[in-house]
């Protein structure tokens, strides 16, 4: 199945793309669409406020009768992170 591209700019784009890579057209817009799409899906993604659902799991895996009993050790600092985690960020690179 073809595609084709009605955008004058875009194509001059392509064209230039494959001639500076040697490619044909088919495989200059292969490549570079393949990189495009690599580097989003490598994006940090927004991060997503947690169900209702979620919190109550979060909520019974420390109100267990181990936890009420005294049984288990005291939640920390690194328990409270792991549960705001924010999906693709690093708190060591700020």
């Amino acid at each position: 199945m073809g595609i084709l591209i009605k955008n004058p700019e875009a194509e001059r784009a392509v064209r230039e793309l494959a001639e500076l890579t040697g490619e044909s057209l088919t495989t200059a817009v292969e490549v570079a669409v393949k990189e495009r799409l690599e580097a989003k899906r490598n994006e940090a993604r927004p991060h997503r406020p947690r169900s209702v659902a979620e919190m109550d799991a979060i909520t019974k895996k420390y109100l267990t009768p181990e936890a009420l009993a005294g049984l288990l050790p005291p939640i920390t600092k690194a328990d409270f992170d792991e549960l705001n985690e924010i999906p693709g960020y690093d708190v060591s690179d700020s």
